[in-house]
């Protein structure tokens, strides 16, 4: 540990600039101007953010745990969501669930997240597809490296 109480790999140690988290997380590394290692992860689970009218957000979770998705451990329907605020400006040959063409529009919503198995991604996209009223729903796939630290 150093002196500002950061853990440190092996690798910073010998001159690196990384943390161990930023290690893991980014699984590539900036050693010296321009030298990189890469790290090869076994992602098993990923976190989907799913940005959606709060009134979807119960029909969406169901959808999921009845395929297995939103389980940790002995627990399914694991979800957490906040409200957030977004912006989008529909272009020509957009159809809006909200706001009107050319204009830039702004909305309340909820960020919703979940865990899935790798395995069941698509499934899990198609799901949220067919339910989720936005013509582009916002989903972000993150890789979870939760089994690296335990």
């Amino acid at each position: 540990m150093d002196r500002a109480g950061t853990y440190r790999t092996k690798m910073d140690r010998a001159g690196t600039d990384c943390t161990r988290m930023n290690y893991i997380s980014t699984q590539i590394c900036r050693l010296r101007k321009g030298h990189v290692i890469k790290m090869k992860v076994d992602v098993k689970e990923v976190k989907l953010e799913i940005y959606v009218p709060g009134e979807f957000i119960e029909e969406i979770r169901d959808a999921l745990a009845d395929r297995g998705i939103g389980r940790v451990g002995n627990y399914s329907h694991v979800v957490s969501y906040q409200e957030t605020k977004g912006f989008w400006k529909p272009l020509e040959g957009s159809n809006p669930y909200q706001g009107e063409k050319g204009e830039l529009c702004s909305g309340n919503e909820m960020k919703m997240e979940v865990r899935c198995p790798v395995e069941r991604v698509k499934q899990a996209v198609q799901i949220i597809r067919k339910i989720h009223p936005y013509e582009e729903p916002l989903i972000n796939v993150i890789p979870l490296c939760n089994d690296l630290l335990l």
